[in-house]
């Protein structure tokens, strides 16, 4: 299990998967409730073996972003993709 802390809280990393094999990080709490999805799935992007984008668009999502790479659960590329309107997701590379 890997465990994260953001604005003092203790979080749950998982690894799942979105239908079609990408990769999803999820959040829980100390109580096991789901917290956040971190992971945003762009299925008509080609990503290389344990990549995923980061959900820019979640509250708080910067705070999230840096704790979890301080935590080396995922690696930064220099990468991004675009999405629908005008975000630009970062593809990551998960280390979980």
């Amino acid at each position: 299990m890997h465990k994260v802390t953001i604005n003092n809280e203790v979080f749950t990393v998982t690894k799942k998967y979105y239908a079609g094999g990408r990769i999803a990080l999820i959040l829980t709490d100390t109580d096991g409730m789901p917290y956040s999805t971190v992971t945003v799935n762009l299925p008509d992007v080609e990503l290389g073996k344990n990549e995923t984008h980061f959900d820019v668009n979640i509250p708080d999502a910067q705070n999230m972003f840096n704790e979890l790479w301080k935590s080396r659960i995922f690696y930064v590329s220099d990468r991004f993709s675009k999405g629908k309107g005008f975000v630009d997701y970062p593809i990551i590379q998960v280390l979980i």
